[in-house]
């Protein structure tokens, strides 16, 4: 599944729009090289859902996108993608599925595209397909108040399956405070 999003950048003077490409099934590769880019030390496997958001080629503000060559040398700085590389993967993520619930896992944005909001507007993109619901994440502490502001709540840790309690022990004994949260309670 595949579809463009326009996305103001939020710290840009011009606050020029950029054309994304929200992406269900990006390649292993692909993610897996954003992770390596990022210094992210998660990795995708074949069996993850894996997700993200493909940045067009920079372009002038309303203008046509012109796509780059396929034929042109891919010695461009970035991570662009294997099967369109006129596309740069600019934030990805993986889903895992475990017994009847979602796990996000490795949400990761190119460093030098931080801060323009795009990880929030994955989320929502993910929050948009029902299969994939509810979500659940075991974030870094640091990064609760990001989830919370997307619409994550804390979950009641007794509720979760014995596998993702077990999972999130394992996070525990690298990052202590890590808490599971899910993106809609209410489905939950």
């Amino acid at each position: 599944m595949k579809h463009n999003i326009r996305h103001k950048q939020q710290d840009d003077a011009s606050q020029a729009e950029l054309m994304y490409q929200f992406n269900i099934n990006l390649s292993l590769a692909d993610l897996n090289a954003l992770y390596k880019h990022s210094g992210e030390s998660g990795r995708a496997a074949p069996h993850d859902v894996r997700v993200g958001l493909y940045r067009h080629p920079r372009s002038e503000p309303h203008s046509q996108l012109e796509p780059y060559s396929r034929s042109e040398p891919r010695s461009r700085s970035g991570l662009f993608s294997e099967q369109e590389p006129h596309l740069e993967l600019a934030c990805g993520a993986r889903l895992v599925r475990y017994d009847n619930d979602w796990l996000l896992r490795n949400l990761c944005t190119l460093p030098e595209e931080r801060g323009q909001g795009l990880a929030s507007r994955l989320l929502q993109e993910l929050r948009t397909l029902p299969p994939y619901q509810p979500l659940l994440t075991l974030p870094l502490p640091h990064l609760e108040p990001f989830y919370l502001r997307n619409g994550f709540s804390a979950v009641d840790e007794t509720g979760l399956s014995s596998s993702l309690q077990q999972l999130l022990r394992q996070c525990r004994r690298r990052n202590k405070g890590i808490r599971a949260m899910v993106s809609d309670a209410s489905l939950r």
